[in-house]
């Protein structure tokens, strides 16, 4: 186990080469997120609801299979899809989306897919507007985290960066947010927590599983 708080459960999967893992009657709806090389594109994620199985054949490997699996351990979400897309229209004019592929959406999560192969821009910002963790996949990683700054002699809106967070194989972060990322006030937009921008500070490549939970 990875990481278990109130709403979530980060479990980090091996199934050896020729073997079969079979999980009965899962007590939470889950996700399984299967690991490749870096080399390879990340695979789509799958759902499965409380009280089904799920079951990973190994036979045929030639190499252990990994797998991250987050377990939402409530049973009703907190958002409705439609209070999703209204705390998204909040955070205007920043984006929303914390990753650059959205792999799998739901009534009760949505699962992105982020790594710096895939381009990373410091002026890019995005807002969390929901609760959220990101597990680490590889080690040796690190990024600069930026938030937004003064405005350029171009007029454009610079990023000031304000640290720099070095990462290690299944580190999990985990972040509540409350009021779509703003704070009590409804206005104050709370940065770097919620409001950042991201690039890659190594040479190893940056690689996340990221869940949002509704």
């Amino acid at each position: 186990m990875l990481f278990e708080n109130a709403r979530l459960r980060v479990l980090d999967v091996r199934v050896a080469p020729g073997c079969v893992e079979r999980m009965e009657h899962h007590h939470h709806c889950c996700v399984r997120w299967e690991v490749l090389d870096a080399s390879l594109q990340s695979p789509s994620p799958t759902f499965h609801p409380q009280g089904t199985a799920s079951i990973v054949d190994n036979t045929t490997g030639a190499a252990e299979r990994r797998d991250l699996v987050f377990e939402v351990l409530l049973a009703s979400p907190r958002h409705t899809n439609e209070g999703v897309v209204r705390l998204m229209a909040a955070a205007a004019p920043y984006g929303t989306d914390p990753g650059q592929v959205l792999k799998l959406e739901n009534d009760h999560v949505r699962m992105w897919d982020f790594r710096s192969s895939l381009g990373m821009d410091r002026n890019t910002f995005h807002q969390h507007v929901l609760d959220n963790a990101w597990v680490v996949i590889g080690d040796g990683s690190s990024l600069n985290v930026y938030v937004p700054g003064h405005i350029d002699a171009d007029g454009a809106l610079a990023a000031e960066r304000v640290k720099t967070v070095a990462f290690s194989d299944g580190f999990v972060s985990w972040t509540a947010v409350d009021n779509g990322g703003f704070d009590a006030d409804g206005k104050t937009r709370l940065a770097p927590l919620f409001l950042h921008s991201v690039d890659n500070a190594g040479e190893a490549e940056f690689r996340e599983y990221l869940i949002e939970l509704k």
